[in-house]
């Protein structure tokens, strides 16, 4: 019986049981993500997860600086024509990702960075929207 309960709590930790994200969001609605949390689309097969930061060269905010840098995460994707892992940039292309029917969107990475701060992976936080396909 404790095997049962432990494999309860260890998927409860895996899919994000008691985070503070929004566990269903709707269609071109804007929502935020942290790393290893993930939504449902509302009347869709689709859920988007976000996975991690693999890039983060945006420029800090209170530096001046000649290029704008670029911010990229990785998010995975289940019920989309093709169930795959897909990169998206702040700044850098692709932006979107599409598989016909739906548009997935990056909006921002947060938090901004700061002169001299590093932003550890897990306060990262991705803002997307995800319609369908104009």
């Amino acid at each position: 019986m404790w095997r049962f309960v432990a494999s309860g709590l260890l998927v409860a930790a895996l899919t994000g049981c008691g985070s503070t994200g929004p566990t269903t969001v709707r269609l071109n609605e804007e929502f935020v993500l942290a790393p290893a949390q993930s939504v449902e689309v509302e009347g869709t097969d689709l859920s988007v997860a976000f996975r991690r930061v693999l890039e983060d060269t945006r420029c800090p905010v209170d530096v001046f600086c000649s290029v704008a840098g670029n911010g990229s995460v990785e998010l995975h994707l289940f019920g989309a024509a093709d169930d795959d892992d897909v990169v998206l940039n702040t700044v850098a292309y692709p932006q979107s990702w599409t598989d016909g029917q739906f548009q997935i969107r990056l909006i921002d990475l947060e938090p901004v960075r700061k002169d001299g701060e590093v932003v550890k992976p897990e306060d990262y936080r991705a803002r997307l929207v995800v319609s369908l396909k104009p």
